[in-house]
């Protein structure tokens, strides 16, 4: 490993082989591996990270838009609610002054038909008293006798 810590050279050793970590590894032995790890230099790291930042950043723009839409479509919908809201008190309250008028229109014609039916009371009772005061004088007049029929006078 160098002293920056950017470039490592690793290499599979079986137990009891001591060979030279920077030697190759030999063709007939295919346990044995090496990995080797390129140097990074920092300009590469910085653009590999700027690209990360990069994608990000649009990633995070598009989610914000993604919001932005959703926020506009839920005020919408609460204007909506709203309207539909101030309707629906209005047609309350339409609805309300139906069933009053409905009720005072109720309670007026229930006291036209008591006044009508009042009215027939009063009127059959002075009809009945009218006739009961007929057959009395018509008992009257048979139990009085009846005066002889007025001569005709001679000229």
């Amino acid at each position: 490993m160098k002293a920056n810590g950017l470039t490592e050279t690793a290499q599979h050793v079986e137990p009891g082989d001591f060979n030279d970590p920077n030697q190759a590894p030999l063709a007939d032995d295919s346990a044995t591996t090496t990995a080797v790890m390129t140097e990074v230099t920092k300009d590469l790291l910085d653009a590999k990270l700027e690209a990360i930042e990069v994608r990000m950043d649009a990633r995070i723009a598009s989610i914000e838009g993604k919001f932005n839409i959703m926020f506009s479509k839920m005020e919408s919908m609460q204007e909506q609610f709203t309207e539909v809201r101030k309707e629906g008190k209005a047609d309350a309250k339409m609805t309300r002054n139906i069933i009053i008028a409905t009720g005072i229109t109720v309670v007026f014609g229930i006291a036209a038909f008591n006044a009508t039916v009042l009215s027939n009371m009063v009127a059959s009772f002075d009809a009945g008293r009218n006739t009961a005061l007929a057959i009395m004088d018509a008992k009257v007049q048979a139990q009085q006798p009846t005066p002889p029929p007025a001569k005709p006078a001679s000229h």
